[in-house]
C-alpha cells in the first residue's frame, strides 16, 4: 500500500507540474496574442481614419470657399438693395419727365405709341375674288 500511494503522488506530481507550467504559458501567449490583434485593429482604423479625413479635407476646404464667395454675394445683395432703395423715387426733370417717354439711340425722347383695341373680324366679312368675271 505504501508503493501505491508513492506510485499516485509521484504521477500526480508528473501530470500536475507540466500541466501548470503549460497551462501558465499558453495563457500569457494567448494574452500576448490579443494585444497584438488589437493593436492591429486600432492601427487599421486609424489608416482607414486618415483615410477619410483625406477625402474630406478638400471638401471641406471647397465648401469653405463657396461658404466665403456666398457670403460675399450675400453682402453684394444686400448693398445693392440698400442702393436702390436710396435711389430717387420721381422722375428727374427733363426731357424723359413723362413715364410715357422712352429715349432711342440718338437720344430723342419718343412716345410709345398707344394700343387700341382691335376689331374682331369674322372670317366671312373679308372679300375674296371671286373666279368667275361677269
Amino acid at each position: 500500500m505504501l508503493v501505491a500511494v508513492a506510485t499516485m503522488v509521484c504521477g500526480v506530481l508528473t501530470i500536475a507540474l507540466p500541466v501548470s507550467i503549460v497551462g501558465s504559458n499558453f495563457q500569457m501567449e494567448y494574452e500576448k496574442l490579443e494585444r497584438e490583434k488589437k493593436k492591429r485593429q486600432q492601427a487599421a482604423e486609424a489608416v482607414e481614419a486618415s483615410h477619410k479625413v483625406e477625402l474630406i479635407s478638400p471638401l471641406q476646404q471647397e465648401l469653405s470657399k463657396l461658404s466665403e464667395v456666398l457670403d460675399e454675394m450675400d453682402g453684394l445683395a444686400k448693398l445693392a438693395a440698400v442702393r436702390l432703395l436710396a435711389l430717387p423715387r420721381e422722375p428727374p426733370p427733363g426731357p424723359l419727365a413723362s413715364a410715357r417717354e422712352v429715349p432711342y439711340h440718338n437720344d430723342t425722347p419718343r412716345r410709345h405709341p398707344r394700343r387700341r383695341p382691335s376689331k374682331a373680324r369674322s372670317r366671312g366679312s373679308r372679300t375674296r375674288p371671286s373666279l368667275s368675271r361677269r
